[in-house]
C-alpha cells in the first residue's frame, strides 16, 4: 500500500488580522492531516486483519477528504477577502455599516411583538 506523507507547513501571512487568522486554521487542519497520514501509516502496518484495515483506512482518508475540503474553503475565503482588499467597490453592502436613519433614529426599529410609543406631552 502506498502511504505518502503530508506537509504540515502553512502559509505566509499575509498580514491582516482576519488572513492570518485563516492561515492558522489552514496550519492547524495540514497538522491534523499529517496526524491522520502518520494513523493511515500506523493501520496498514498493524497487526489486524486485511478487512479492518482497509475499513479503518477508508474512514481515515473520508477525514483527510473533509480536511482537503475546509482547507479549501478558507483558501477561497482568504483569496476574496484579498479581492476585496485590492478592490474596494466588490465590498458587499452589508459591510457598509448603519444608514444615515438608523444612525439619526436608531430607537425605531422592531422590538419584536412588543411596540413603543414615545409621546412628550
Amino acid at each position: 500500500m502506498n502511504v505518502s506523507a503530508v506537509s504540515a507547513g502553512g502559509l505566509a501571512s499575509s498580514g491582516s488580522g482576519a488572513a492570518s487568522g485563516i492561515d492558522r486554521q489552514i496550519e492547524r487542519l495540514n497538522k491534523r492531516k499529517a496526524v491522520i497520514a502518520e494513523k493511515i501509516l500506523a493501520v496498514a502496518t498493524g497487526d489486524d486483519e486485511q478487512k479492518v484495515k482497509d475499513e479503518k483506512i477508508k474512514a481515515l482518508k473520508m477525514e483527510m477528504q473533509v480536511i482537503d475540503m475546509q482547507i479549501q474553503q478558507l483558501m477561497k475565503k482568504k483569496m476574496e477577502m484579498e479581492k476585496k482588499k485590492q478592490d474596494p467597490s466588490q465590498a458587499d453592502e452589508g459591510d457598509i455599516g448603519p444608514s444615515i436613519s438608523e444612525l439619526i433614529h436608531p430607537d425605531d426599529k422592531s422590538q419584536g411583538d412588543s411596540i413603543f410609543i414615545d409621546m412628550k406631552l
